[in-house]
């Protein structure tokens, strides 16, 4: 995900569920103008990604502290759930902005 090229299209099937790690993207090729989109397509239930242990799911632009100008991301017609088990760390996502 950190390679694709900007104005990329990644497209999951309504319907389908996965049990993720977390997914941390940091993607330098990606701006506003032209985001990486990600998104569902088909017919029935929003597509749901769930995480597999404490804390987040999905993470953009890299790390805590992380300076890297990667902004342009797109999030469309998913479900995403975190499943931690302590207070607070129940995130679907996490967003780094500096």
């Amino acid at each position: 995900l950190d390679t694709l090229p900007a104005g990329t299209n990644l497209l999951f099937a309504r319907g389908g569920a996965w049990a993720i790690g977390r997914i941390s993207i940091e993607n330098a090729n990606v701006r506003a103008a032209a985001p990486l989109t990600l998104a569902s397509y088909g017919s029935g239930p929003r597509p749901l990604f769930r995480s597999t242990g404490n804390g987040v799911g999905w993470q953009f632009g890299g790390s805590w502290g992380n300076s890297t100008n990667d902004g342009g991301y797109v999030l469309r017609g998913l479900e995403l759930r975190g499943t931690g088990s302590t207070a607070g760390d129940h995130w679907g996502i996490w967003l780094v902005q500096n």
